[in-house]
């Protein structure tokens, strides 16, 4: 078929699920030309990942009203261990969930086909961009200064020839992106199970259905209860079996192992799969990036494929933007595998040791499992472990400390540090209650001065001062904001966040565009910052 030539774009994006979704966001949201396709000629009406954490509501907040998306859903505050029709171990994580500085504190039970939708929709409607499904990459070969890229459109087999800066694989664990490089090794095994799934309606379903429930048995069953009183099940075969899961098979599980009992009624996108658990060694190569499945894959336990997929957008969209606005060097783009990876690689340690204890068939192990989870339940729902759990399974714990581009202010020991997520809460400006995460600019860095929670802290006039000096000396690269402890006056108020940040005495914090913090300090320490800064 003959070929077309386009002209350069920024970034090619290859794969249009959520990850994919979310980096248009991103880029969109910067201004930066890009393309984003997918081989599907439509978006799937199967729903594939299910638990959508309360970081993930954060981010895809960033692009419009994802209130809208969260109470579609049914919000869960965490599992239920069950043995032998037995509650054992109750991970009950809302009496740990972070309301206050979070608009969404909870999980929820979300279909992806739900999810998907919203993520169109904030490109279409805040952005004037759609996905061009139905277009296939065929060929990517990087050199020095950018990619060439062979697109196939599935319809009729027409071609044409793309020349891109960047080429970022979000097309999942079969990348093209990632096999178009011999630098790319991707590191891990599959599991030896078999497990099947389907969503299914459940008569006299007795269970609760705030919670989303694993049973123990020779092997898994997991259930998670969604809105308008569908469920998905999913559960291990005892034998890998070439045939494909039937109603009986799955009303057989539901009869012999689902606590209280109940009937099944309906059975939709019944499927068998397995599990893999693989890392790639590094997220980049050159021009090109890997991101979401294509990057990392591993098991389903705690929700966390595809909000670790958001929150790779969320890192890279805006270091894309930064080195093709030439405000940052090229290398700058290291440190999106610099603190992506160890968040790939301590995801798939995780998930890989809980995996194993929960679906292990060997009978004398599973005998012992069951044994002694009664036992560990007072351990494991301790409150210091139960706040470890909640900060793994939202991703409010997932930190950048270890990052090179961090500043920590001398003498700071408070309950943020450079590296972690920026806190949210409620600011009042003119009157007008608002989130501290929506007043931020997403295409920029947001330098946030703290007057103090002290009446005896700094005068208004002295930060007043010190926001002029930096808006000298940074130009228009950042954003001030002032936040005091004054209602009614000039500038932002919040008596919470003073708290929250740790800042008694006056201070401030220097938050980049996803929204986690590059630095922070106590203002009389900020020509420290400003050195560090320049």
């Amino acid at each position: 078929m003959p070929s077309t030539i386009r002209n350069e774009l920024d970034v090619l994006i290859v794969g249009g699920g959520p990850a994919g979704s979310m980096l248009a966001l991103e880029l969109a949201s910067q201004g930066i030309s890009f393309r984003i396709v997918e081989k599907r000629r439509q978006r799937s009406d199967g729903s594939r990942a299910l638990i959508i954490q309360p970081r993930s509501f954060e981010a895809m907040n960033r692009h419009g009203d994802v209130r809208r998306l969260y109470e579609k859903g049914n919000v869960t505050s965490g599992p239920m261990v069950w043995v032998n029709n037995q509650p054992v171990i109750d991970v009950d994580v809302k009496k740990f969930a972070n309301y206050r500085d979070s608009e969404f504190g909870l999980p929820c039970l979300l279909s992806q086909v739900d999810t998907e939708a919203y993520l169109d929709e904030c490109l279409k409607e805040r952005y004037g961009r759609e996905i061009e499904h139905g277009v296939e990459a065929t060929s990517l070969i990087q050199d020095e200064d950018g990619v060439n890229a062979v697109l196939r459109r599935v319809e009729d087999g027409s071609e044409e020839k793309v020349r891109a800066k960047y080429v970022v694989g979000a097309d999942g664990a079969h990348s093209l992106v990632r096999k178009s490089s011999a630098n790319f090794k991707f590191e891990g095994d599959t599991y030896p199970q078999e497990f099947i799934m389907c969503d299914a309606t459940i008569e006299n379903f007795t269970l609760p259905s705030d919670r989303y429930h694993l049973i123990f048995r020779a092997g898994l069953l997991a259930v998670f209860p969604m809105a308008e009183g569908w469920v998905r099940i999913m559960a291990s075969r005892d034998i890998v079996s070439k045939e494909a899961p039937t109603i009986d098979e799955f009303r057989s599980l539901v009869r012999g192992s689902l606590p209280g009992g109940g009937e099944l009624t309906n059975v939709e996108r019944a499927t068998k799969f397995q599990l893999h658990h693989r890392v790639v060694n590094s997220y980049r190569d050159g021009r090109l990036f890997l991101m979401g499945d294509a990057a990392h894959i591993h098991s389903p336990v705690g929700g966390q494929g595809l909000n670790t997929a958001i929150q790779d957008a969320l890192n890279l969209g805006w270091k894309l933007a930064f080195v093709i606005r030439e405000e940052m060097p090229d290398h700058f783009l290291d440190t999106f595998n610099k603190e992506r990876r160890s968040v790939g690689q301590e995801l798939i340690a995780k998930t890989d040791k809980t995996f194993k204890i929960v679906s292990m068939k060997n009978p004398v192990a599973v005998y012992l499992r069951n044994l002694a989870a009664p036992w560990l339940a007072s351990y494991i729902t301790s409150p210091a472990n139960m706040e470890k759990i909640y900060s793994f399974l939202s991703q409010f714990g997932i930190n950048y400390r270890q990052s090179p581009g961090i500043f920590n202010g001398a003498g700071l020991n408070g309950p943020v540090m450079a590296g972690d997520r920026a806190p949210d809460g409620d600011v009042e400006i003119d009157g007008t209650t608002k989130r501290l995460h929506k007043i931020l600019a997403l295409k920029s860095y947001n330098f946030v001065l703290f007057s103090g929670s002290l009446r005896i802290g700094t005068e208004q006039t002295d930060i007043e001062h010190i926001a002029a000096r930096f808006e000298t000396m940074n130009a228009d690269k950042a954003r001030v904001h002032i936040i005091t402890q004054k209602k009614g006056g000039d500038y932002g108020y919040s008596h919470r966040l003073h708290g929250t940040y740790g800042f008694s005495s006056p201070g401030f914090a220097y938050i980049r565009p996803d929204g986690y913090v590059a630095a922070i300090g106590k203002l009389e320490h900020v020509d420290d910052f400003l050195r560090w800064l320049y």
